[in-house]
């Protein structure tokens, strides 16, 4: 039944949106799989009909730090840019993800808990272990970036919880991989100022949150916006989502909030 008022509300705020154009969609996954009990996986087969809609929309798929530095120069953004990204590393995003990404030629960031690298989650999703991470790094399409080692809610963690989940996870990855981190996503989207100062300090270039919307210049790049797909979302909602609908939804849902209050 929500699903069902999502798109209602997204078909009638078409009218109101507008493409993209100067501005941009990053869209977040977690795990490409069919466990009916994670809201946060997508099929295979839902997601390849979302690379199909990518082409055939014209969207420009970009990596992240590209449409980070855009955005942080102010340098105009592909038309109709997309990037594409993947929180907490599950291993699906080797085995199912990434021959998509390679069929269409699609770049993508994935966001690992380096704690978990290795392991299998409470919901019985393997992750990444450091030999697929080398191998996902290594096709020159995904960028490997970290996630914190544990997940926490960061805002709510000591000052030197704080310094330590964002650096550790940082430093594995760097000498994992032989590069340099340059974004970091925030688990559950949660931050506040000192989390937000802790990872400017880290010497991070942007960073991610999960609040909806679109990004483009004149946004704080360590507060980019993503659009949320989850085993719930439609087609409907995707194409809005990779439009300036989502910018609309978003406001409405923000009163919404303000309102129940």
């Amino acid at each position: 039944m929500k699903s069902f008022f999502k798109n209602a509300l997204f078909l009638a705020l078409r009218p109101l949106a507008q493409p993209l154009a100067d501005r941009a969609s990053i869209l977040m996954y977690h795990s490409v799989s069919n466990p009916r009990h994670y809201f946060w996986a997508v099929s295979p087969e839902h997601f390849h009909e979302h690379m199909r809609y990518l082409t055939r929309g014209g969207f420009h798929v970009v990596p992240l730090a590209e449409l980070a530095s855009h955005i942080s120069s102010g340098t105009p953004l592909p038309h109709q840019a997309v990037s594409l990204t993947f929180d907490d590393g599950y291993r699906d995003n080797l085995t199912k993800v990434l021959p998509a990404l390679v069929k269409y030629g699609f770049p993508a960031t994935i966001f690992v808990t380096t704690g978990m690298i290795g392991k299998t989650d409470t919901r019985g999703l393997k992750r990444l272990s450091e030999k697929d991470l080398r191998q996902l790094h290594a096709t020159g399409l995904i960028d490997i970036e970290p996630h914190t080692v544990t997940h926490p809610q960061l805002s709510r963690c000591a000052s030197d919880i704080i310094e330590r989940e964002i650096v550790d996870s940082k430093r594995m990855l760097e000498g994992l991989l032989g590069k340099s981190c340059t974004l970091f996503a925030y688990p559950y989207g949660d931050y506040n100022d000192a989390v937000h100062r802790a990872v400017v300090q880290a010497g991070f270039s942007a960073a991610v949150t999960v609040r909806a919307g679109t990004a483009g210049y004149g946004d704080d790049v360590f507060l980019l916006r993503r659009n949320a797909v989850d085993s719930e979302t439609t087609m409907i909602q995707f194409s809005g989502k990779l439009s300036r609908t989502t910018d609309v939804y978003e406001r409405m849902y923000e009163r919404i909030k303000l309102w129940k209050r």
